[in-house]
């Protein structure tokens, strides 16, 4: 580990006190510089980052400065005197901070970072709603663009959303753009509700057989449901309220156990704050969310992209093309989903078609992280045709790979759903592809190990061999880096698991052990270190390892040799 990285980790240690029970040790170093940049740019722009409770904990703890709802951010920011606001959240949001902030400048990380709410709905389509029902008041939920907003009476959230239409004391409303909300709001008010057919992509996929299932599964559960979910989810749930509210509850009642039916960054949040509460994630990621992420653009991957388009054009350029295709020939053509899965890797895709020419425009259907079926558009490119022909192999290469990263870890984690385990990837990634493939990897659901040999010590049976064993090899470690880099031992057997026990390590690697032997080993550490279960991990052996009790579940395959989702370029003319 370099000194700025170290460095960087010295700086950032209480803030890791603050995220330790959700983000493993192991985990840290790769957090810890950009928390650190982020911090100290922070203090030379004047500026202050509000961050949505689906933010991921090393954004709503370590770098947030206000956190909470879509409306509470921008209440919040007005009381700042920051001069810039960076808003950790999607589009509407940071629209919303500027109405309510205009002599501020405010910031989103990613201008992608959409929302299924707001796109369902557009001004016009109010204006076609008021021609239809002359009269009546137009009450419009917090997640919509601010041209939708313009255009109605009265905006509301889903925790007020029942008084607000109440306090208008007339016997009809059209609400928008959520139907799920509409129906929930339509249930306790004795106003007659005109919904939109706008949902929510994170609740919507919520059933009432799922929560029934947990309810199996977990006995004694409580049930707290977001109003976004369908009215059976709701009707199945304990209690029903705004993510505000949810937290309100937690705090108030702190439940032995719990499960927020709504996005599963929430419950690690959460989770940080109450660590006497367990927390069962039944876990839908919002796509939208998760395109903001600490490094965002550091990570330069231009010249990786330059350097395969160098390969793919060799020494005279795509001939075949040039030959065949007029020079001002221009075209429309969609990326298209063959088959189901996770998709990542669309901004290097899209690079791909930019770097061969800047005059190729796309526009993006399913963001990275989105869940896609078969014959779904993922995005369309048009402009030059040339230009797009000649970057198509390329573009699809990167989408293709990093897709199929992203739904073979989706799989994995949906295998040990329920269980304690998270799962991870390791470094046996394709060269040149590491941070790409280890993205992927956290779009599918999965953690980050080691990012690289610098960020933590993992000590193998070579090393433990040449070292003469076990306990030398530790005590060299201890010799020779510093006192916050974390030490994990691989181990083949119980007995060697008791003699790193007894010389003390950080963490674990049960490398090829069966679940038996797994369960014994869990119940060895007793909580005194990080258990990491690795070898032999399949889809079909992943919940009897996860049984066991196991802390991490580290497989290699999800970068090294996981299928490529099959994504097609269609022409459309």
């Amino acid at each position: 580990m370099n000194a700025i990285a170290s460095a960087a980790l010295v700086r950032t240690a209480p803030l890791y006190e603050r995220v330790k029970t959700v983000i493993p040790a192991i985990e840290w170093p790769v957090f810890a510089g950009d928390i650190d940049a982020i911090v100290r740019l922070k203090r030379e722009r004047n500026a202050v980052i509000l961050a949505h409770n689906y933010q991921t904990p090393e954004i709503f703890h370590c770098v947030a400065d206000i956190t909470g709802d879509s409306l509470a951010l921008a209440r919040e920011a007005v009381t700042t005197d920051a001069a810039v606001i960076v808003l950790a959240g999607v589009h509407f949001m940071a629209e919303t901070a500027k109405l309510l902030n205009p002599g501020k400048t405010v910031l989103i990380p990613d201008l992608k970072a959409g929302c299924s709410l707001a796109a369902s709905i557009t001004a016009a389509d109010v204006r076609l709603l008021r021609e239809r029902y002359p009269g009546v008041p137009v009450v419009t939920y917090v997640n919509t663009s601010a041209a939708v907003k313009a255009e109605s009476d009265i905006c509301c959230t889903s925790g007020n959303a029942r008084a607000v239409i109440e306090s208008l004391g007339v016997d009809r409303v059209i609400m928008l753009p959520d139907e799920y909300l509409a129906q929930n709001v339509a249930a306790e008010t004795g106003v007659e509700i005109i919904s939109w057919a706008g949902h929510c992509e994170v609740h919507e996929r919520f059933t009432a057989a799922e929560i029934r299932s947990l309810r199996a599964d977990y006995p004694g559960i409580v049930v707290l449901a977001h109003p976004e979910c369908p009215p059976e989810v709701v009707a199945e749930a304990d209690f029903a309220g705004s993510t505000a509210a949810m937290i309100d509850y937690v705090g108030a009642r702190k439940p032995a156990r719990v499960v927020l039916v709504t996005e599963c960054s929430m419950s690690d949040n959460l989770a940080v704050e109450h660590p006497e509460v367990a927390f069962v994630r039944p876990c839908n990621l919002c796509p939208h969310m998760k395109r903001i992420t600490l490094p965002k653009s550091p990570l330069l991957f231009e010249p990786l992209v330059r350097a395969a388009l160098c390969e793919d054009l060799g020494r005279a350029g795509d001939i075949t093309t040039d030959a065949v295709v007029p020079d001002q020939a221009r075209t429309e053509t969609a990326l298209v989903a063959r088959q189901a899965g996770i998709v990542a890797g669309l901004d290097v895709t899209l690079l791909a078609f930019h770097l061969i020419d800047g005059a190729i425009a796309a526009t993006v259907a399913r963001p990275d992280g989105s869940r896609v079926a078969p014959g779904e558009v993922i995005a369309t490119i048009a402009g030059p045709a040339r230009g797009i022909l000649t970057a198509e192999r390329v573009a699809l290469n990167f989408l293709c790979q990093l897709s199929g990263v992203a739904s073979a870890t989706a799989s994995l984690v949906d295998a040990v759903r329920g269980q304690r385990a998270r799962v991870t990837c390791t470094r046996k990634t394709i060269p040149g592809l590491r941070a790409l493939q280890k993205y992927a990897v956290r779009l599918g659901g999965g953690s980050n190990h080691r990012f690289g040999l610098d960020d933590a010590v993992l000590i193998k049976d070579n090393h433990v061999a040449v070292a003469g064993g076990i306990a030398p090899a530790i005590a060299r470690v201890r010799a020779a880096i510093g006192h916050l880099v974390k030490i994990e031992l691989e181990v083949d057997t119980l007995s060697q698991l008791e003699e790193a026990l007894s010389v003390g390590v950080d963490a674990v690697l049960l490398d090829n052990m069966s679940p038996d032997e797994l369960r014994r080993a869990v119940a060895m550490v007793g909580g005194r270190a990080i258990t990491e279960a690795s070898g032999r991990i399949t889809l079909a052996s992943a919940p009897a390892i996860a049984a066991s009790g196991v802390d991490l579940i580290s497989a290699g395959w999800l970068t090294h040799s996981a299928p490529a989702l099959d994504i097609g370029l269609d022409y459309r003319g």
